[in-house]
């Protein structure tokens, strides 16, 4: 009896202390599927076309879907390129992870012209992620942004359902 008591603590303890994903990364072709009116989720959409013109980045993606973070980690330290999929790997891996400041500290290395829409999306959620506990925060400043982001990109209408995510979180949750 002691030891189911002491097998079942270990697994709670576990399960309690592991951090879980606030951030889904999403192929188009998987964003197609998904009922964004019924659901909170924040997602992180990835194009499939830099999915397939990426080894590095389609990795990446399997291995986050898949949770296998150690992998990931293993993988990417293996990787010696210094490339902007890297560094898009290793922003993507550090948001899931809930590391939000490794992972800001990557994507400043993403150049503007790369993966544009991505960049100024997850610029948002991480300053976003990063001041939130601050008692400064000012939560009409990320809706303005996430605004912003829509109007400049007006027909993505992937973005508009994200951002749509976003919005309602922030209004409802804080």
């Amino acid at each position: 009896m002691k030891k189911v008591v002491v097998i079942l603590g270990l697994i709670l303890g576990v399960i309690s202390c592991s951090t879980p994903t606030k951030y889904f990364v999403k192929s188009e072709n998987e964003l197609s599927r998904i009922d964004f009116e019924r659901n909170m989720l924040n997602y992180l959409p990835l194009l499939d076309a830099d999915l397939k013109n990426s080894t590095v980045l389609d990795s990446t993606y399997k291995l986050l879907v898949l949770r296998k973070y150690s992998k990931l980690d293993k993988y990417l330290s293996s990787v010696k390129s210094e490339t902007q999929d890297f560094y898009l790997a290793r922003t993507l891996y550090y948001v899931s992870k809930t590391e939000y400041k490794e992972a800001a500290n990557y994507l400043r290395k993403i150049n503007e012209e790369q993966y544009p829409i991505l960049r100024e999306l997850l610029y948002i959620d991480l300053s976003y992620e990063l001041s939130k506990n601050s008692s400064s925060t000012i939560y009409k400043q990320y809706l303005k942004e996430y605004q912003e982001l829509i109007d400049k990109y007006p027909d993505n209408e992937y973005l508009k359902k994200i951002v749509a995510l976003r919005t309602r979180y922030i209004r409802y949750n804080y």
